[in-house]
């Protein structure tokens, strides 16, 4: 009897064992599966600057630390400012929570003390002209993260005397202090104070930009087109073409064709026609 008991003792805890294995494993396999189904990274996706968005009507406004700006699509763009007697100006990354990713047309005009402007790195794009009349500012360094200039970069800055370019920017290259695309094969805006009295365009550039010189010239005053320009803007290459300046220009040149078709309708182009070799 007593063998009978001790049998039917063992079956039992046998059982038991066994069902407790499969009560053990089974929600160890399913926690772990779940646990592996729920760790995939999530990314939020990038705000994006969009130029649709400077389109836009009845954007809601703020204004922070003297700064006006309006608030897109998930990001806000700078549109006045009230900063004209600060001598350094950093603009921050982010106001009212969200980043800042343009600046509008001209938003600094008419600063005639402020001397050093920083951009912030995240900054994408300048809607316009971003920098009118900034008569003290002396350099200017655009982020990695600048990709679109609308307009000219600085229009009446007459002591600005080079522009520089973050390394690894995709859109933008400087060359001693000229402001060109990546491939240099468009010059976007020659500073207006910069030093030398004589400035030959590089070999590389295909067209010039709109007002790329500026408003007027502080100490240029001989400035070559090579024959390698093709592309001119449709208006004037300075926002009002000085006197001071005279153009040099190949024969037969495309160069030629645009300040001779300028000169038409304009007694203050000052220019000549000389071959002469393009800069390397």
């Amino acid at each position: 009897m007593n063998f009978k008991k001790t049998t039917c003792f063992l079956c039992l805890c046998a059982l038991l064992a066994l069902s407790g294995c499969k009560g053990g494993n089974a929600p160890a396999s399913t926690v772990t599966g779940s646990t592996m189904a729920t760790t995939e990274p999530v990314t939020a996706a990038p705000v994006l600057w969009d130029p649709a968005d400077a389109n836009g009507s009845d954007l809601p406004t703020a204004t922070e630390n003297g700064l006006t700006y309006e608030i897109r699509n998930g990001y806000v763009c700078i549109i006045a400012t009230a900063l004209h007697q600060e001598q350094q100006i950093e603009i921050p990354a982010t106001l009212g929570g969200l980043p800042v990713l343009a600046l509008g047309n001209a938003v600094f005009h008419n600063y005639d003390v402020t001397e050093s402007i920083t951009l912030p790195e995240g900054l994408v794009a300048i809607e316009g002209t971003g920098f009118s009349s900034c008569r003290a500012i002396k350099t200017l360094h655009l982020p990695k993260s600048l990709i679109h200039i609308t307009f000219g970069l600085g229009f009446g800055c007459e002591s600005l005397e080079s522009v520089t370019v973050a390394e690894g920017n995709p859109a933008f290259s400087s060359v001693e202090g000229v402001l060109f695309n990546k491939e240099l094969t468009e010059l976007r805006y020659y500073p207006e104070g910069r030093p030398g009295e004589e400035y030959t365009i590089p070999a590389t550039v295909r067209s010039l930009s709109d007002s790329a010189f500026g408003r007027l010239q502080t100490h240029l005053k001989t400035l070559y087109i090579p024959a390698t320009v093709t592309a001119f803007p449709d208006t004037y290459i300075f926002g009002v073409f000085p006197r001071s300046v005279t153009v040099v220009v190949p024969p037969n040149s495309a160069a030629l064709a645009y300040v001779t078709e300028l000169a038409k309708t304009d007694e203050d182009i000052l220019y000549r026609t000389e071959a002469f070799a393009p800069a390397a």
